[in-house]
């Protein structure tokens, strides 16, 4: 596995199930990281979690713009002195860097390109997306981990029988109980608790999300904030003005079980999310999410079955949707149970290892509907 940047999000979160997945099924599996500020906690996150990482200056080279050809025969050389059968780019985007498959392929292997975030053509630009065509072209396979993602890869050409499916998964938690975890956080017993786990940066849409909890009707509840981020002292300056005393950030939390069994509802909405794993950790706690209707959260959230959406930058309507969640125990307890359900039989880390590990060996991977 060779992953395009050098910090801890969910593209790496995944990357690492799938080469833990791999390796449980009898795979010689290791992922490659690039240099950077973060290496070392990539590293040690990674070995915590059982799985050999490490990271290399050839990598470092595929994360930056506009290299230069001459960083293709170095990553060539990497890929061959692992003596790899299958080499899986990961890319926190949908453009996929032609100079990262032409070194495969000068290593002789051709390579899957797993693509995680619906980022649109008119951003990006009509060069990446026409060099996103050709290499998909020379790819084994491009998986994509939502139907948002794989609508933009299709709308750059790449060929509908090469593109694959594959729902992401995550580890099946560790059942705590409400009571522990609030205890744990410090957090009032009989609170009604939203909760947000992102990095606070401003596509989260965690500015909207505070104007929308200080417009609830219930002032006893309290908005819990895990996560660090460029953006937390502007965000801890508007909480302060909008719902002063009731927003807490957490910073980087310990224990995501502890901080999810702790919540009623899970709210982010994010104005550009390639999926959304947060809440799928949330629905295996039984926490219904909230979110916007745009990328991959209408994947991760079933609207009106396991949470509600809203639409992208709507204030008005997020504050709505929150005041209905925080109002009824019923309906977020039906939510939750529902959200629970589908996490289990579609979003487990053994689902996504094995149809990921069909499309390294050149098999058709069939993803649940």
């Amino acid at each position: 596995m060779i992953c395009t940047s050098a910090e801890i999000g969910g593209m790496e979160r995944l990357a690492l199930g799938i080469t833990r997945q791999l390796r449980r099924r009898g795979w010689d599996a290791e992922l490659i990281f690039g240099k950077g500020p973060a290496e070392d906690r990539l590293l040690s996150w990674a070995a915590a979690q059982g799985v050999p990482a490490s990271t290399d200056a050839a990598v470092l080279s595929v994360m930056e713009h506009g290299r230069s050809w001459r960083s293709v025969p170095v990553l060539a050389r990497l890929i061959r002195s692992r003596h790899v059968e299958a080499v899986n780019f990961h890319y926190g985007g949908s453009h996929i860097s032609l100079k990262d498959i032409i070194a495969a392929r000068l290593a002789g292997v051709r390579p899957v390109a797993n693509l995680h975030l619906p980022v649109a053509w008119e951003r990006s630009g009509r060069k990446k997306r026409l060099l996103t065509k050709i290499s998909a072209h020379l790819c084994l396979a491009v998986v994509v981990h939502s139907r948002a993602v794989q609508e933009v890869a299709l709308a750059a050409g790449v060929p509908r029988y090469k593109l694959h499916l594959v729902p992401p998964g995550i580890v099946r938690p560790q059942a705590v109980a409400k009571s522990d975890a609030r205890r744990a956080l410090c957090v009032p017993a009989d609170a009604v608790v939203v909760g947000s786990m992102a990095r606070l940066t401003p596509h989260k849409g965690i500015a909207d999300l505070i104007r929308a909890f200080a417009r609830l009707d219930s002032p006893d509840a309290l908005l819990l904030l895990a996560g660090d981020g460029p953006e937390r002292e502007s965000l801890e300056s508007l909480a302060n003005e909008f719902a002063p005393g009731r927003v807490r950030f957490l910073g980087w939390v310990d224990s995501g079980d502890d901080f999810y069994a702790a919540l009623d509802v899970f709210a982010l909405p994010s104005h550009l999310e390639g999926f959304g794993l947060v809440f799928v950790e949330a629905a295996l706690h039984g926490v219904p999410g909230l979110g916007t209707r745009i990328g991959g959260i209408v994947d991760a959230v079933a609207d009106g079955e396991t949470g509600i959406l809203v639409p992208d930058g709507d204030v008005e309507a997020l504050a709505a949707a929150l005041n209905r969640l925080v109002s009824c125990e019923d309906e977020r307890s039906r939510l939750g149970d529902a959200a629970r359900r589908r996490a289990n039989a579609l979003f487990l880390e053994e689902g996504m290892g094995l149809r990921q590990e069909a499309v390294l060996l050149g098999r058709r991977s069939s993803a649940p509907e």
